[in-house]
């Protein structure tokens, strides 16, 4: 999500862009995840009746692409100390009897002054022609919500812009009067899910009619927010510390590539099956290296007095909404781009998430093959160099007759993925 810097300066009416008092005060900047780049506001008209039906012909549009093309003049540039990389058409209108209008405006940008990202506010949802019309586009960029936290509480996108035709970077939200960072945090991860790649919060509430008046408190919050919310998070599962073997399944580790917060209930650990049920489990949170690694000891009806789960198929489900990141803001665990959500292991044979007791080499089945590697380290103990702890059924730390009573009872079984 990309996040939209305050406005040092609000206009409704045209402006010489070369006055040293705007140029200072009225730039406008845009804070990209990725890198900074600064645009300016306009004013492009419109051509909207007016409330008792007189023609309101709005500003002309040789006098909108004039002023557009003042920013990019190298005297504006480099005299301001900035260079303009976006063109915010504000006051628009949400009328399609502007359409025309508008898409002109936005070719000249294109044609003129090349790849500048063009956004454009008419403050509320409008019509998903002023992205698709056949004659092109009026911005690459909408604002689909302008307004108080009251007022996007209850607020809701058209469908067209949740559909999944269109890119989040096409839509951008501002709500103007949030006091509270918490809800601030809220309202990021509510307009990710509602597809808008660009936001803006602030804590003005506009008393003096600028709505910009003021920077949020948690502005660094906000902008972290924007960088980390719905950004994409590896997750990886490890059975039985990556060995191939499935005899002893007495460990296994869940990592995430980025450092999270995980509740109690964030892991759902199942037996498949019919004569299946939840498994007990503990687990351990080490955040020192890269990202968060958390190890899972097995207790309870599922689990060996070894520790090892017992003969079965499993898989370990991860609720999305509880784990979040630093900032407690939930993660997008499925990558489905949406936030929260449940991701499963194990619901996949190639995954192989089970625990098959004598079966040394992943196989799902312990054969002749497996019986040779037990009469390999057969009557050795733990220091000896081929002891195998692979077959070490009860970890008494030595391979004798009862391990290999165990091994007898399963020998020349399979264990089928269900």
């Amino acid at each position: 999500m990309q996040h939209l810097l305050r406005r040092l300066g609000r206009r409704t009416q045209p402006h010489d862009a070369r006055d040293p008092v705007f140029v200072n005060k009225a730039t406008d900047l845009l804070l990209s995840l990725r890198y900074r780049s600064e645009f300016v506001a306009i004013d492009p008209g419109n051509a909207d009746p007016a409330s008792d039906g007189t023609p309101n012909p709005g500003r002309l549009r040789q006098d909108v692409e004039d002023e557009i093309d003042i920013y990019f003049q190298a005297s504006y540039y480099r005299g301001a100390g900035v260079q303009v990389n976006a063109i915010f058409l504000d006051e628009m209108s949400y009328q399609i009897s502007n359409l025309q209008h508008y898409q002109m405006i936005y070719e000249h940008i294109k044609d003129e002054h090349g790849d500048v990202q063009v956004i454009a506010n008419p403050g509320q949802s409008v019509s998903e022609t002023f992205l698709s019309d056949p004659n092109g586009p009026v911005a690459d960029t909408v604002v689909i919500f302008e307004g108080t936290p009251a007022t996007y509480e209850t607020w809701t996108p058209e469908s067209w812009v949740t559909s999944g035709n269109y890119d989040r970077s096409h839509f951008a939200i501002i709500i103007h009067g949030e006091a509270t960072a918490a809800q601030m945090l809220t309202y990021v991860a509510r307009a990710h899910d509602q597809n808008a790649g660009m936001i803006f919060i602030g804590d003005d509430p506009g008393i003096d009619g600028n709505d910009y008046g003021q920077w949020p408190e948690y502005w660094q919050e906000e902008v972290d927010a924007t960088i980390n919310v719905g950004a994409p998070i590896e997750t990886e599962t490890i059975i039985a510390g990556g060995d191939q073997q499935r005899s002893m399944l007495t460990i296994m580790e869940v990592s995430f590539d980025v450092t999270v917060n995980v509740e109690d209930d964030a892991f759902e650990l199942t037996k498949r099956g019919e004569d299946g049920g939840p498994v007990s489990f503990t687990t351990t949170i080490n955040d020192s290296g890269e990202g968060t690694k958390i190890a899972f000891n097995f207790s309870g009806q599922f689990t060996e007095d070894s520790g090892s789960l017992v003969d079965g198929n499993y898989q370990i489900r991860i609720d999305g909404n509880e784990v979040t990141n630093e900032q407690g803001l939930a993660m997008d665990i499925d990558g489905d781009g949406l936030l929260g959500g449940m991701l499963t292991f194990g619901d996949e044979e190639p995954q192989a998430f089970y625990r098959l007791l004598g079966d040394s080499d992943g196989s799902r089945t312990v054969n002749v093959f497996d019986l040779l590697g037990l009469r390999q380290t057969f009557a050795l103990m733990t220091g000896d160099a081929s002891f195998d702890e692979t077959f070490d059924f009860n970890l008494d730390g030595m391979i004798n007759v009862f391990d290999l009573l165990r091994f007898r009872q399963n020998f020349l079984k399979s264990l089928p993925f269900e």
